[in-house]
């Protein structure tokens, strides 16, 4: 039987000197090749190496590991089946854990499942579905499942439908493997999709949007005892509307919350108090492409840098550093050029995560003859001006979910 290749990538560069608060971009690096990729990959690291995950083609939940800073990647591990759109990834200590949305009747809505890997993906648990608690014929969560790793444990949060609305759902684990039952976030009314959480010492942070006359709204919920309660939902964004989404990360000194307004300007806004109170929106960036869904800048922290990412109205990658907790931010420095970033659905941004002294960044990109290609952006000084791939011609080796690969 033949075998149509769409010829599509995922590609690695790496680029943060973090003590100098600069960013530096290497060149990219293929992950995955064969058409094997649908959405855009997120990206998590750990002092070993850093886990990109996506979803392929045949809506299977799929990760790759490299321990060398991007310059190669592990062929494809093939999680689990039927996941629906983004997958994320958090990392702690050698433990990632992937999140997704299984694909149950109906569009795009089925329950929320993690597995989680401690030898850098070759081996996965079984799925293990989180969102039990909810189960009801049909499912219940909305894609995607954002999830954050912190000092003491894991936080998963999602959208879910409740008496008529849509409300936000968290879920706590200290190892991630034994889940507390879902806790209801608030009732308000919310988008369809959960942005993003994260964690520090004081507890976690989720943002989401809430629709608000003729757009959406980005709010904040703050909670200090592993979920079990949150507080009253916060306006971040009280004046911005129209498809807002929030991107939140932690340090020490509190919470950054970024965003993208109507008129394709990034901020970004930070909290000391977690989350009671904002400060005034500072630009980033202007000519940010903003789909809508998901998040259309990224943010990632490592103790006191903060780096955002994004795909500018061009469709090019573009990354921004603060070592001030946002009151000041680097020039917007290019990760890729050409228009190499892919707009369409849940892939028009740009993935981020920062470990140790270096951060990686992942993309989606559209080839020329218009096959989709994509890339994986791992940023540190020592891989610039590495080879530049003359094209992609990584093997994929599928290692489908059966009898020795869970552990």
């Amino acid at each position: 039987m033949s075998r149509k290749v769409l010829f599509h990538a995922a590609f690695a560069v790496f680029a943060c000197s973090l003590g100098a608060a600069t960013l530096s971009p290497g060149t990219p690096v293929p992950i995955v090749c064969g058409g094997t990729v649908s959405t855009t990959p997120n990206v998590a690291g750990t002092s070993g190496g850093f886990m990109a995950a996506w979803m392929d083609n045949s809506s299977q939940v799929v990760a790759s590991f490299s321990s060398d800073l991007g310059q190669s990647w592990s062929s494809p591990f093939i999680i689990a089946n039927n996941s629906s759109y983004l997958v994320n990834v958090c990392a702690k200590n050698n433990l990632f854990i992937t999140s997704w949305v299984n694909v149950g009747p109906g569009f795009s809505t089925g329950n929320a499942y993690i597995s989680r890997s401690t030898n850098q993906g070759q081996i996965w648990s079984v799925p293990q579905q989180i969102s039990s608690a909810l189960a009801v014929p049909g499912g219940t969560v909305n894609p995607p499942v954002a999830i954050a790793a912190s000092e003491d444990g894991f936080m998963a949060c999602w959208t879910s439908p409740f008496m008529g609305t849509t409300t936000v759902w968290s879920a706590f684990s200290s190892d991630g493997s034994v889940w507390n039952a879902p806790v209801q976030v608030n009732l308000l009314n919310t988008a369809s999709t959960t942005n993003s959480v994260t964690g520090n010492s004081s507890g976690y942070l989720i943002g989401f949007n809430r629709f608000v006359g003729m757009g959406n709204r980005g709010y904040v919920s703050f909670s200090g005892d592993h979920g079990a309660t949150w507080g009253a939902p916060v306006e971040v964004t009280p004046s911005i509307f129209n498809n807002v989404m929030l991107s939140v990360a932690a340090n020490a000194s509190g919470f950054m919350a970024v965003w993208v307004d109507p008129s394709f300007n990034g901020y970004a806004s930070f909290s000391t108090d977690n989350g009671a109170t904002w400060g005034s929106p500072v630009l980033i960036a202007t000519n940010v492409f903003n789909p809508g869904a998901p998040p259309s800048i990224m943010l990632s922290a490592n103790n006191d840098v903060f780096v955002a990412s994004w795909a500018d109205t061009m469709h090019n990658a573009k990354a921004s550093i603060t070592s001030d907790n946002g009151a000041t931010w680097s020039a917007p420095v290019a990760i890729t050029m050409n228009n190499a970033v892919y707009f369409a659905g849940y892939n028009a941004f740009v993935g981020v995560a920062v470990s140790q002294s270096h951060c990686m960044f992942t993309w989606k990109t559209a080839m020329s003859n218009g096959y989709s290609s994509y890339s994986t952006v791992p940023f540190t000084p020592e891989a610039a001006g590495m080879p530049s791939p003359s094209g992609c011609f990584k093997a994929v080796t599928p290692n489908r979910p059966g009898t020795g690969l869970f552990k």
